[in-house]
């Protein structure tokens, strides 16, 4: 059933990025659409008995994750390619770190996902109090991201939350890839209106 869960969790992430496409968050569901195919591809593998090195899956989420956190900070990322190409030397050598540990690559992804989640909080108070606009959209990635953030956290602490928060949380972030699915950050009634506007 774990397994299940988690293969369809994988499935369901890779298609927002194909609705998401051209839109200001685009690079940010493609980066997820890849890092749940080689999650997939990484629990599938084994069954045929083929093995892919043991820190690539976590390595390649560090490298999705801190280009995603590079494209969020620099918005503008698109039309200045030559400083994508800087970025890039020391994000793959960061990849290609093997780490000692499955824990040390943990702590580094999540750190990586505390500052996503927080770039998305500051775009939801920005908007709010520039717009007086509250974006739903923008509180399903907060939440998301924050179920990632407190399922990384329960396993580097080893609190026993048990396999019925994990189930929970699948489902719960199941659910928000099909809402981002549905739904673009410019769909109509996405956001709510709080105020007057600007």
């Amino acid at each position: 059933m774990f397994y299940l869960l988690l293969v369809f969790e994988d499935l369901i992430w890779i298609f927002p990025a194909v609705r998401q496409i051209r839109g200001r968050l685009s690079f940010y569901f493609l980066s997820l659409a890849c890092a749940g195919f080689i999650e997939l591809v990484g629990l599938i593998l084994p069954r045929f008995h083929i093995h892919a090195p043991r820190h690539f899956s976590p390595n390649f989420n560090i490298f999705v994750s801190i280009l995603t956190i590079y494209f969020l900070f620099v918005s503008e990322a698109l039309s200045k390619r030559k400083y994508i190409l800087i970025a890039l030397i020391p994000i793959v050598a960061l990849m290609l770190i093997p780490w000692q540990s499955f824990r040390s690559a943990t702590t580094i992804l999540l750190i990586c996902r505390i500052v996503i989640m927080g770039v998305f909080i500051k775009d939801l108070m920005a908007e709010t109090a520039k717009r007086s606009q509250f974006s739903l959209f923008l509180l399903c990635l907060i939440l998301y991201e924050l179920s990632l953030v407190l399922r990384m956290g329960f396993g580097l602490a080893g609190t026993q939350v048990g396999l019925m928060y994990f189930y929970t949380s699948m489902i719960f972030e199941t659910m928000l890839g099909i809402f981002f699915i549905l739904f673009r950050e410019d769909s109509r009634g996405i956001k709510i209106q709080i105020g007057k506007g600007a």
